[in-house]
């Protein structure tokens, strides 16, 4: 049997094991910012790294398996086995939406597939870091084939997870439609974190996405207590006609912060926008033919 090993409590450095990165990204991420106290270490393969976790506790790690997801699903397994407080980031060349929801059901920290950007990846990494609690903030609730359902706590972290996620469950639909659904959702995501559960990390957003054949549906739930699209100052989709900027007038007044076009996005980048009777759930609807 593998004993997990457990980072210390409150450690003033972070350890971060890089395995099989490309030297890049890992030069891009330890650029990002020299005053953080980070311990990074770089492995060139899998057999190498797995016996790191053996003896060292890591923060975060970003495994770049080079190969489908399958293997790297695998090893998220081997790894989280010896360390399940460690944060774990995939890179894989190859997947599918399926892959998505067991990457979330192994606590996968996130994932990206290729091609992708290596500025998000650090990014993601970066967050990471800057989480100390995680396991219970994004967690699969219901998944079979094509459709999962999430529960997101309201924090702007998790909503970026679950953004990420909801993109590499998009895999294989084409770019633009891909581009435009997944804005909308983050919109409506960051929406719901915001106003419906007030940023509180206790509170969740209910999220469940679904893929057919001949559309994307997706559902957003808050704990709050809803809205009327015709009392919305604070948004763009409430100013009249002749007064386009009206809301940020009334978010400057309010110490908001700016925004305030979620909705107004959302509509445009959909094929249907619905709310519930009570304005705390959204249902977004693109479809595919």
């Amino acid at each position: 049997m593998v004993a997990a090993v457990n980072v210390a409590p409150n450690s003033p450095i972070q350890r971060v094991l890089l395995a099989e990165c490309d030297a890049a990204l890992a030069d891009l991420f330890q650029g990002t910012d020299p005053k953080r106290q980070v311990q990074i270490e770089r492995v060139s393969t899998a057999g190498q790294y797995l016996d790191r976790l053996s003896a060292n506790a890591y923060d975060l790690i970003l495994s770049d398996s080079r190969e489908k997801a399958a293997s790297a699903l695998e090893l998220l397994s081997q790894i989280t086995c010896r360390q399940p407080a460690a944060k774990v980031i995939l890179l894989v060349q190859e997947g599918t939406a399926d892959d998505i929801e067991e990457a979330i059901r192994r606590h996968a920290f996130s994932y990206f597939s290729s091609p992708y950007d290596s500025s998000n990846v650090v990014s993601m990494m970066t967050s990471a870091l800057e989480l100390p609690a995680w396991k219970d903030g994004l967690v699969l609730s219901h998944g079979r084939s094509g459709w999962i359902s999430l529960k997101v706590h309201a924090q702007l972290l998790m909503a970026e997870r679950a953004y990420q996620f909801l993109k590499e469950f998009l895999i294989g639909i084409p770019e633009a439609v891909r581009d435009k659904i997944s804005t909308a959702f983050r919109e409506l995501l960051m929406n719901a974190i915001e106003y419906g559960a007030g940023f509180q990390p206790e509170l969740t957003v209910d999220v469940t996405l679904i893929r057919t054949h001949r559309a994307l549906i997706f559902q957003i739930k808050d704990p709050g207590k809803g809205f009327s699209l015709s009392a919305v100052p604070h948004a763009a989709i409430s100013n009249p006609p002749d007064q386009p900027i009206a809301h940020m007038q009334y978010r400057m007044e309010k110490g908001m912060r700016d925004g305030g076009f979620g909705i107004l996005i959302a509509q445009e980048l959909v094929d249907e926008l619905h709310f519930n009777a009570i304005g705390n759930e959204a249902l977004l609807i693109k479809y595919l033919n």
